[in-house]
């Protein structure tokens, strides 16, 4: 089975050199989003586990997805024994939604 389907909350992560921008999204609400931007370096890794949990949500409930933009983020991602896909880019601008979400609070 796929261990994505179990997931209740997903992370999509767009890397650039300086900073992490990530969005938490729910099974329940694909168009309903919370974001984080913080800095691309191990001390905002750990922003990142505070952000999350600090919202009531666990790790293990979470599934991160980024742009295959080289290994740095991924050796922390492994870990913490979180899953994790990585895409080319190419794909995921072309499966990316049209219509963008809306930024929630308190999902």
């Amino acid at each position: 089975m796929n261990r994505f389907i179990e997931k209740k909350w997903f992370v999509g992560v767009d890397i650039s050199k300086s900073t992490l921008d990530l969005s938490l999204m729910g099974e329940e609400n694909y168009g309903c989003f919370e974001d984080l931007k913080i800095e691309n370096a191990f001390k905002g890794f750990a922003k990142i586990l505070k952000w999350i949990t600090g919202q009531g949500k666990k790790l293990e409930d979470c599934a991160f997805c980024m742009e295959h933009t080289g290994t740095y983020g991924l050796l922390w991602l492994d870990s913490n024994d979180l899953l994790f896909c990585v895409e080319p880019g190419l794909h995921l601008k072309r499966s990316s939604n049209k219509k963008a979400g809306t930024l929630c609070n308190g999902l």
